[in-house]
């Protein structure tokens, strides 16, 4: 877990909140730093994209502490269409709450 939180750390920090030519000189996301320092990004690991699904079925998460979630599961144990599916599934269940 120490490995994938700290990568996340350096792409935010690298990535995600420094000044990008494409976006007019703004970072991609002027927001990502400021939550992960004040703690607002939950990260959690998971074996596989199955254990991630399960989690997120049987979970409510506090968005309040949290305002973001990342589920990190190895690429290799889903294709993207499956993703893209599971995702817009997701969506449709969350959006009837």
């Amino acid at each position: 877990m120490n490995d994938l939180y700290d990568n996340l750390s350096v792409w935010i920090q690298n990535t995600l909140s420094t000044p990008n030519p494409i976006f007019n000189n703004l970072p991609a996301c002027p927001y990502a730093k400021q939550a992960w320092i004040s703690d607002k990004v939950q990260v959690r690991q998971f074996a596989s994209w199955v254990d991630a699904y399960t989690d997120l079925l049987v979970k409510d998460f506090d968005f309040e502490k949290h305002e973001v979630i990342i589920f990190a599961f190895p690429h290799t144990t889903i294709v993207p269409k499956q993703l893209s599916e599971i995702i817009c599934n997701l969506q449709k269940m969350w959006n009837k709450k």
